[in-house]
C-alpha cells in the first residue's frame, strides 16, 4: 500500500461520466510553493498534484493542461515528495515504484514539467535488492540546495544484517550521486526526518532510537563535511511514536515529538537546550 507518513488524506475526484471516489495523497515536506504542498512549482506555472498507489495526475492551476504519469505496468507508487533539487526553483515529483506484490520498491523516478506543461521523466534509477521505501529532501549542508535522502532496508559490507539505513544523494548533471552511504545511524532507529535545530540553515537529521532495554531516544546528527556527528540527545523515555514539523501562520516551524504522557499520545515540542542536549518543551 501507498505509506501516507507525513501527508494528507483527502478524496472524491469528479471524471466526465460518474464520480469517482479515491483517496488522494498530499506531500506536505519541503517544496517550492510553501504551504502549498500539493504543489509543484515551475518557471511555467502551478501544477495540482494527486498521487494514487498506481499513478500520479497533475494539473495546471489555470485548467488547461493535464498529465498522467503511470509507474509502469503492475508497479505501484510506495512514496514520493516534491522539491526542487537544483539551483532552479523547479520543483520535480520524486517517486519510489516497484512491484505491486513487493512490501518495498526498487527504483526511484523523478519527474519533472515540460515547457509545454507534460509530464517529462527526467530519471529511472534502479535500486533493486536495496528496498527503498521512503524519501524526503533536506539541505544538510546550507548550500540552499536540497539533498535526496531514501530509506534503505539492507544489509552493507560493515553491518551484514538487514537494517533500515539512511542514504544521501545530491542531482548533478541529469542524476543522483551518493553524498554519503553510512551503514548505519548510532543505534538501530524506528524513523527520522530533517530540521533545522540551531537556525545555521543547515538541516540536522532527527532519528527516533532505540536503547538495548528498549526505551527510545531523540538523536540529532549534524553534516560535518565527510558523514554525519551526533551532536544532541534527549533523555530516554518508554516510547517515542512518531516525529513531525509543523509550521504555524507566523510562518514558524516546530520539531514536535509523539510522546506517552500519563497514558495519552501527546505531541510537544523539542527544543535544542543546552549543547548536547534535546529537550521536549517543559523539561528542565
Amino acid at each position: 500500500m501507498l505509506k501516507y507518513k507525513n501527508k494528507i488524506i483527502l478524496a472524491v475526484t469528479t471524471a466526465v461520466f460518474g464520480i469517482l471516489i479515491f483517496a488522494t495523497a498530499l506531500w506536505t515536506g519541503n517544496n517550492g510553493c510553501g504551504e502549498e504542498s500539493n504543489v509543484i512549482c515551475t518557471s511555467n506555472g502551478k501544477f495540482e498534484v494527486e498521487i494514487l498507489e498506481n499513478h500520479a495526475r497533475m494539473l495546471s492551476q489555470d485548467g488547461k493542461t493535464e498529465s498522467i504519469y503511470m509507474p509502469g505496468e503492475e508497479k505501484k507508487i510506495f512514496d514520493y515528495c516534491i522539491s526542487s533539487i537544483t539551483n532552479t526553483l523547479d520543483d520535480k515529483l520524486l517517486i519510489i515504484t516497484g512491484d505491486s506484490d513487493e512490501y518495498y520498491g526498487n527504483e526511484l523516478q523523478v519527474i519533472g514539467i515540460s515547457p509545454d506543461g507534460e509530464i517529462c521523466k527526467e530519471l529511472t534509477k534502479s535500486m533493486k535488492d536495496m528496498n527503498p521505501h521512503d524519501i524526503n529532501t533536506s539541505d544538510v549542508d546550507g548550500d540552499g540546495i536540497f539533498e535526496i535522502s531514501i530509506t534503505m532496508y539492507k544489509k552493507t559490507r560493515f553491518h551484514p544484517v538487514m537494517a533500515e539505513r539512511p542514504y544521501i544523494y545530491y542531482w548533478s548533471e541529469d542524476s543522483i550521486n551518493p553524498m554519503w552511504r553510512g551503514s548505519r545511524l548510532s543505534r538501530p532507529f524506528s524513523e527520522y526526518l530533517f530540521y533545522d535545530l540551531d537556525g545555521d540553515k543547515r538541516e540536522e537529521l532527527i532519528a527516533i532510537e532505540y536503547l538495548e532495554n528498549g526505551s527510545q531516544l531523540l538523536n540529532a546528527y549534524s553534516w560535518k563535511g565527510f558523514g554525519f556527528e551526533s551532536t544532541a540527545y534527549s533523555t530516554a523515555y518508554d516510547e517515542i511514536t512518531g516525529l513531525k514539523k509543523r509550521v504555524d501562520k507566523s510562518g514558524a516551524s516546530r520539531l514536535l515529538a509523539q510522546i506517552d504522557v500519563d497514558g495519552k499520545a501527546e505531541w510537544i515540542e523539542v527544543e535544542h537546550g543546552e549543547e548536547g542536549v534535546l529537550k521536549l518543551h517543559g523539561e528542565k
